[in-house]
């Protein structure tokens, strides 16, 4: 929390970078309730003029900190600020004009509990208004489905899907597998996807969420618009706004890495029967053959499947990817039926 404060208050001041200001601004446009508190912050600024000495952030924090357990409203501009100056020589630490921060907190403490319910429970508040179905897919099948609000979904085999068949405010979905999107442009009603421990808030546009338990972390892949992804504990990393044709990642840890430039092709592949593995573990590639043509593979060495294999799955080429699981492993794949073994050749 402390950190999404400090970048609130620098955009305030107008001192973000470049990313920074990208960031704000993605959520201000999907989330109703933040940008409710951000227009509430920046006509604060204007304020009489107030001295311009700075002011230690963390000071203030620690106070507010305490405060917040203990009172909701009626803080002063006097109570706030600390009395002393920050002491000569003390550590390097991040300031920002009293005016600007002054009033930002004593609006954050006075209108805390009430913004920050609006935030966290706007999810459950939307659960409760919508109605929900469940669908699982079968290995080997796909389903395209199209949701109440327009929007499109396409989900691969083997994935479980979560969807609203009626809502009223925000939209939310739940995810495990993978999954393409076309979501139809609502300024007024955002769309959540949940996937793993990574939250995907989109306004309208086509992106693809990988989520698979045996590969931990989730990617996102955006083809058209920009989707802010974020993790589901805010506190652990700032969120990251992709925007087309960028990529992004959450960790198993929560981590979320730095959007990159992908083929954004090579990730929607999938809907046209084809997927690109480059430098992935054999049980990778196994877990999504089973998916796609419903087989059950058996390695007589389990250390075959930490082996890492480059492979363009496409069309029903079966054959040919066995063949170089086989050489990769240094195996032979024995079929019988949806079984397929790869038995240890024999070593001379």
């Amino acid at each position: 929390m402390h950190k999404q404060w400090n970048l609130i208050a620098k955009y305030i001041s107008q001192e973000c970078t470049e990313e920074e200001n990208r960031i704000i601004e993605a959520r201000i446009q999907t989330d109703q309730a933040f940008a409710n508190i951000i227009k509430i912050l920046q006509a604060s600024s204007n304020l009489s003029e107030l001295p311009s000495r700075p002011i230690d952030v963390d000071a203030l924090w620690h106070e507010i900190q305490q405060r917040m357990g203990t009172e909701s409203r009626g803080a002063s501009i006097r109570q706030l600020v600390p009395s002393k100056p920050v002491a000569p020589g003390r550590q390097s630490r991040r300031f920002y004009p009293i005016l600007k921060i002054a009033a930002m907190l004593i609006l954050v403490i006075s209108l805390s509990y009430l913004l920050s319910k609006e935030i966290k429970f706007s999810s459950e508040k939307s659960q409760q208004s919508s109605t929900y179905k469940t669908v699982n897919i079968k290995n080997g099948e796909r389903l395209n489905i199209s949701l109440a609000d327009g929007s499109q979904v396409t989900v691969d085999a083997g994935s479980q899907f979560r969807y609203f068949t009626s809502y009223q405010n925000e939209k939310h979905v739940y995810l495990k597998g993978e999954a393409s999107f076309d979501v139809v442009h609502d300024s007024e009603r955002p769309f959540y996807v949940h996937a793993g421990n990574a939250i995907v808030r989109v306004v309208g546009t086509r992106f693809n969420v990988r989520s698979w338990e045996i590969h931990p972390g989730v990617v996102v892949t955006v083809a058209e618009g920009k989707v802010m992804v974020s993790n589901d504990n805010s506190q652990q990393s700032e969120p990251k706004m992709l925007s087309q044709g960028e990529q992004s990642a959450v960790t198993a840890h929560g981590e979320l890495s730095q959007p990159v430039k992908v083929d954004v092709k090579k990730y929607f592949a999938w809907k046209e029967n084809e997927i690109f593995f480059e430098n992935a573990k054999v049980r990778e590639v196994v877990a999504q053959l089973t998916r796609w043509y419903d087989l059950k593979y058996e390695f007589e060495e389990q250390q075959a499947l930490e082996q890492k294999i480059t492979v363009h799955i496409r069309g029903a080429n079966i054959n040919e990817v066995n063949l170089v699981i086989s050489l990769v492993t240094d195996t032979e794949a024995v079929r019988d039926g949806k079984l397929i073994r790869f038995i240890q050749k024999n070593v001379k």
